[in-house]
C-alpha cells in the first residue's frame, strides 16, 4: 500500500491518505491555521512525535471520533495517552528511537529530533520520554517527518541510510530550525523536495515566505508550499 496523497491542516498537522486508511501526525486541529471549512475523514491512525500541546492536541477528538483509532508514540507517551482515555493495549503501538514498524504496508523507522517532550498537567511539567522523527517508506517514497528539531547531524546519518523523497521540516524557528538552516538540512538529507511546517502559526514562528522560496531557489530545492487544506498528490 502507498501514500496517495498528503494533506497540511497548519502548523505540524498532516493527514496521509492511503488507500483505505488515513493517518493523522501530530494532530492540533484548534491551531489559527485550521481551514474551518475542512471536513475531517475518519483517522484510523495517530502518529505522535512528542507530548506538546500544539501536537497532541487533537487526540481526544479523534478518539471520540473513533473510538478503535491506533497510536503510534515513543513508549512513555503512549502509555501516558492509553491510561488517559481508557484505551485498549492493541491499540497503543509504543516504539523508541532506532525501532521500525510495518503499518498498512508501510515501514515506519523512528529516528532522533532535537527538542523536548511533556504534557502539563496541574501546572507540572511531566516528561513524555524523548522526542522523535520518522521515515515513513512505501514502494514509491521514503518521507521523512522530522517534528520538532533543530539541525542536528542524524539527518546525515537519515540521509545515508534512507533514499529520501520528501522531508518535511519546521521553518518557523524559536523552537525548532529555521528557515535558513534549511539548504544546510537538506544537503545532509540529501534531498531537494521539503513540505515545510511549523511557521506562521503565532508571532514567534513567523516566516517571510517569499525570503524561504528565494532561498530554496538560490539552493535549488523544491519547496512544496501548502496552503492549509491543501493536497500534495503523490500518485
Amino acid at each position: 500500500m502507498a501514500i496517495n496523497k498528503i494533506v497540511w491542516l497548519g502548523h505540524a498537522s498532516f493527514l496521509f491518505y492511503l488507500d483505505n486508511t488515513v493517518i493523522a501526525l501530530d494532530p492540533w486541529f484548534d491551531n489559527p491555521l485550521f481551514p474551518k471549512d475542512f471536513k475531517l475523514p475518519k483517522i484510523d491512525y495517530i502518529f505522535l512525535t512528542h507530548g506538546h500541546s500544539d501536537h497532541i492536541g487533537s487526540v481526544s477528538e479523534i478518539i471520540n471520533q473513533n473510538r478503535d483509532v491506533k497510536i503510534l508514540a515513543v513508549f512513555e507517551l503512549a502509555l501516558f495517552l492509553k491510561n488517559a482515555y481508557k484505551l485498549l493495549p492493541s491499540q497503543i503501538l509504543g516504539v523508541n528511537v532506532g525501532g521500525n514498524i510495518e503499518i498498512e504496508g508501510l515501514n515506519v523507522k523512528i529516528v532522533n529530533a532535537l527538542h523536548s517532550s511533556s504534557v502539563i498537567i496541574n501546572n507540572e511539567v511531566i516528561s513524555m520520554g524523548t522526542p522523535v522523527g520518522f521515515v515513513i517508506s512505501d514502494e514509491k517514497n521514503s518521507i521523512y517527518y522530522s517534528g520538532d528539531t533543530g539541525l542536528t547531524m542524524d539527518m546525515k546519518i537519515i540521509g545515508d541510510y534512507y533514499n529520501v523523497t520528501y522531508a518535511i521540516l519546521p521553518i518557523g524557528g524559536t523552537f525548532t530550525m529555521d528557515y535558513t538552516d534549511v539548504p544546510y538540512a537538506m544537503n545532509l538529507l540529501n534531498t531537494k523536495n521539503i513540505i515545510p511546517m511549523h511557521y506562521n502559526t503565532f508571532p514567534q514562528v513567523s516566516v517571510n515566505l517569499d525570503n524561504f522560496k528565494n532561498i530554496c531557489k538560490e539552493n535549488n530545492i523544491n519547496a512544496y508550499i501548502l496552503a492549509p487544506g491543501e493536497t500534495l498528490s503523490l500518485l
